[in-house]
C-alpha cells in the first residue's frame, strides 16, 4: 500500500517560498535598523586588525617563504623595540630604580642586535640572485613598513 504524503499537505503550505507582505515589511525594518548601527573597535582591536592586514600583505607578496619569514621577524622586532622604548621612557619619567632601567636598556639592546642580525640575513637573501629587482623592492618596502 502506498501513501501519497503530498496529498495531505495543503497547497498554501507548499507556496511559502515567496515571503508574505508582513515578512517583507519586517525584513525592511531590520535593514533600516541595521543601517543606523555603528560599530567601533577599540584601539587594541584596530591595531591588531592593521597588523593582520600587514601580515597578509607579506603573505600575498609572492616572495619566497624564507624571505617572508624574515620580513615578519623584522616587523615583530620593530614592534618589540617600540614597546620597550615606550616602557623605558615611562620609567625614566617616573624616576624608576636604576637597576630596573639598566635591565630594560639591556633588553632593548638585545632586541636592537637581533634586528641588525635580521636585516643582515635579509640583505644576504636579497643578494643571492634568485629574486627579480621588483621582488627585491617589494621585500625592502615590506620590511620597512
Amino acid at each position: 500500500m502506498r501513501i501519497d504524503t503530498l496529498a495531505a499537505v495543503p497547497a498554501t503550505a507548499i507556496t511559502l517560498a515567496e515571503p508574505t507582505d508582513s515578512v517583507k515589511a519586517a525584513q525592511a525594518d531590520l535593514k533600516e535598523i541595521g543601517q543606523g548601527i555603528k560599530v567601533t573597535l577599540s584601539e587594541q582591536a584596530q591595531a591588531k586588525s592593521a597588523a593582520s592586514q600587514r601580515e597578509q600583505a607579506v603573505d600575498d607578496s609572492g616572495l619566497p617563504d624564507h624571505i617572508k619569514e624574515l620580513i615578519k621577524h623584522i616587523r615583530e622586532l620593530k614592534a618589540q623595540i617600540a614597546e620597550k622604548q615606550a616602557e623605558l621612557a615611562a620609567l625614566q619619567q617616573a624616576n624608576a630604580d636604576p637597576a630596573q632601567l639598566q635591565k630594560l636598556q639591556q633588553q632593548l639592546s638585545n632586541l636592537m642586535s637581533a634586528l641588525t642580525s635580521a636585516y643582515a640575513s635579509l640583505a644576504k637573501a636579497l643578494k643571492d640572485g634568485t629574486l627579480s629587482d621588483e621582488q627585491k623592492m617589494t621585500a625592502l618596502q615590506l620590511s620597512n613598513g
